[in-house]
């Protein structure tokens, strides 16, 4: 996305162009719960039965985006274009109209890095002391393990690609859009916690759990400033700041 000056008109709020009525998303997010079933019903054959296949970096990664990043967001678009008559599938996804974005969004989302980073870092630091208390297992995130394993530069280009750009644009269209506006329909005052409850619950690590709760509410905060494109370009930033920390730690650190 390009980065511009703002323009003399103030910028629209970010849902003065959606529709009202956000019972279509109800569908959509059911057909999404479907489409991530479905993915992780097909990465469980893939894992019983061809076990190399997920032992491999690139192939193994590949997979991992299957059931949220791809089926969950593809059942849900397909899903909503078919309710929503008339209406550009773009827009009612939030997305933008023009990548042409303000300084002042890329100035709110620097702002809430330096405040969100730090606090991210403590609470998984006290996770982690926490869990070596009482003798619980600490698991790696999936692209760490990877990292540690002697990955090709493919590899690194298509998890650059993922965490920067297909990783932000699919979770925030699956959570920030189609699952916080169809809990919207039934809880207009609770949305926001219970959109950031499933993001931290659908990654899969219990531990990382109240990091991510607190990244989802991040995430929700920057959807109400600036829309879908000011999640989006936070959740993009956060990720490529998390990467090249995994690169400088595993990729060019002697016996790392």
């Amino acid at each position: 996305m390009i980065i511009a000056a703002p323009k003399q008109q103030p910028p629209t709020p970010p849902d003065a162009s959606q529709p009202a009525d956000d019972h279509p998303y109800v569908l959509a997010g059911l057909a999404a719960g479907c489409g991530a079933m479905l993915g992780l019903l097909f990465v469980a054959i893939v894992q019983h039965g061809f076990p190399a296949v997920m032992n491999t970096p690139l192939s193994g990664f590949l997979l991992g985006l299957l059931p949220f990043q791809l089926m969950a967001c593809g059942a849900a678009a397909l899903t909503l274009r078919a309710r929503i008559c008339g209406q550009c599938l773009w827009t009612s996804l939030g997305l933008p109209g023009s990548p042409i974005l303000p300084w002042t969004m890329l100035g709110r989302v620097l702002g809430q890095l330096l405040v969100l980073y730090p606090a991210l870092v403590a609470i998984n630091l006290t996770v982690i002391a926490v869990c070596r208390h009482f003798g619980w297992p600490m698991p790696e995130q999936t692209l760490t393990q990877f990292a540690r394993q002697d990955c090709s530069v493919l590899f690194w280009i298509v998890a650059a690609l993922s965490a920067v750009l297909i990783a932000p644009v699919c979770e925030e269209l699956l959570f920030r859009q189609v699952i916080f506006r169809s809990i919207r329909y039934f809880s207009p005052g609770h949305a926001g916690l219970w959109t950031a409850l499933f993001f931290s619950l659908f990654h899969g690590l219990p531990q990382y759990a109240p990091a991510l709760f607190i990244l989802g509410l991040f995430l929700q905060r920057a959807r109400s400033e600036g829309g879908l494109a000011q999640a989006i370009v936070l959740h993009s930033v956060f990720n490529l700041i998390s990467l090249l920390l995994i690169v400088l730690k595993f990729a060019y650190a002697p016996g790392g």
